[in-house]
Parts: C-alpha cells; structure tokens; sequence
C-alpha cells in the first residue's frame, strides 16, 4: 500500500510497489524497442514486394518486346522472301483439249496476274452433239495455245483468256472400187474395198472462262466453260460455234 503524507512529506512505496514499478517500466522500454523492428520490418517486407513486381513488370516487357522482335522479323522475311513464277502442269478434260490434254501454265513474271498456257490435246467424235463436242474426223490432235489472267485474292481466282487450237483432223475414208476385167469368156467385174487416210488443218479460237484453284504450291484445280468458233477443218461447218464445258486437276511447282 501507499501511504500518503497530507503534510508534503517523502511518499514511501512498500516493496510490492516497487517491484510493480519496475515491472511496467521494463515492459515500457521493451515496446519502445520493439516499434522500430515492427517499422523496419514492414519496410524491408514492402521494399521485398516492389522488388517482385518491378521484376515481373520488367520480365513482362522484355517478353513483349522478344514477341514483338519475333514478329517484326518474321514480317520483314515475309516480305524480303523472293516471289517466284507460278508454274502449273495440268490435265484437261473438255474445252479447248476438246476430249482430253495436257497443258503447261505460267505467269510471265512473279507476282503477275497474267500469263500463258500451251498443252497437246487428242479428240474423237464420241457424241452427235456438235455444241459441247468435237464432231469432226475420227482423230484430232491439236496444241491449244492461249494468253489467261487471274483475277482473285489467294487462292481462289476467277479465269479469263483466249486463244487458238492449231492441229491435223485424221480420218479414214472406206470405199468400194468398181473393176471391170475382159477375160476369155467376155468381161467380168471385181469389186475392190479401199481404205486411204485424210489429213485435214485444223483450227479454232476459242476463250476460257471459269474459276480457278492454285496455290503458290500443290494441287490445282480449274473448272468452267469454253466458248469457240470453227476456223478451218475438221469436216463441220466452218464458223460452227462450240460451248465446251472443261475441268482440269494439276499441279503448281513452286517455293
């Protein structure tokens, strides 16, 4: 207990009292030093964390400048790599091969629209209709030989061109030779059959008009229609208009 002099006299702690006092003091000086630690603490714990995020935010933008590098360089070897010449072999079926051909295709130089075709083709008379067929001889072999442009965004174009078919129309004349002998008992006759070949010019314009699949590499496809007129030849009509459907499959060489 504490006893307390009203007369300004010394105040005199008994021993539990002091022991009290010590007590709270040794625990004052002890938060006292605990507040730095807690404040150095929690700066080195917020010094910590913007460490880890400025070191994301720099690795973050070291990946989008490594991805936009790539893609820049991948862009300037698009646009370095050299064009080549488009170059196509294909088989047509109909058109200006008007029964079967082969033909070679090309662009005059890279990245250009038009170009040229030339092939070898065989027909025979197969069917009564002049319009969509070859009626001539029994044989035709001819070389088609057109100028085209290709009208279209990546793969897919839209064709036009035009051009002659230059060939030979063979055929096989059958016939009966009459033959009259004078013999001893008077004159007899004999009956002979003769074959002999014709070989007649051939030629027409003709104009190529469908739609076009190629790729700057692999398989090619063409399909559409073939409106021609007879020239010379052929044993038709000269001037006779033809309307021959065509479809080819093939294939583009290329880088």
């Amino acid at each position: 207990m504490c006893l307390v002099n009203l007369q300004n006299k010394p105040l005199h702690l008994t021993p539990k009292f002091r022991i009290m006092k010590r007590f709270l003091m040794a625990a004052c000086l002890a938060l006292v030093a605990l507040n730095p630690l807690q404040a150095n603490g929690a700066g080195t714990a917020t010094e910590s964390a913007a460490e880890n995020l400025s070191e994301k935010g720099s690795d973050k933008a070291t990946e989008r400048s490594a991805d936009n590098t790539t893609d820049h360089t991948t862009a300037n070897a698009t646009e370095n790599e050299p064009q080549t010449v488009k170059r196509s072999v294909y088989l047509e079926l109909g058109g200006a091969s008007s029964l079967v051909g082969v033909n070679y295709d090309q662009r005059f130089k890279p990245g250009s629209k038009w170009g040229f075709r030339a092939g070898l083709a065989y027909s025979a008379p197969f069917h009564e209709s002049q319009i969509f067929f070859y009626r001539g001889g029994e044989n035709l072999i001819a070389a088609p030989i057109a100028v085209n442009g290709l009208f279209g965004k990546k793969n897919s174009y839209f064709e036009a061109g035009i051009g002659f078919n230059l060939g030979l129309s063979i055929s096989h004349d059958d016939g009966i030779e009459k033959i009259v002998y004078e013999g001893p008992d008077g004159p007899y006759t004999e009956y002979r059959i003769n074959s002999h070949k014709t070989c007649d010019f051939y030629s027409d314009m003709f104009i190529d008009l469908g739609y076009r699949y190629q790729t700057r590499k692999g398989f090619m496809f063409r399909a559409g229609i073939s409106p021609a007129m007879l020239l010379s030849g052929g044993g038709m009509d000269l001037f006779s208009f033809m309307l021959r459907p065509y479809l080819s499959f093939g294939y583009t060489f290329g880088k």
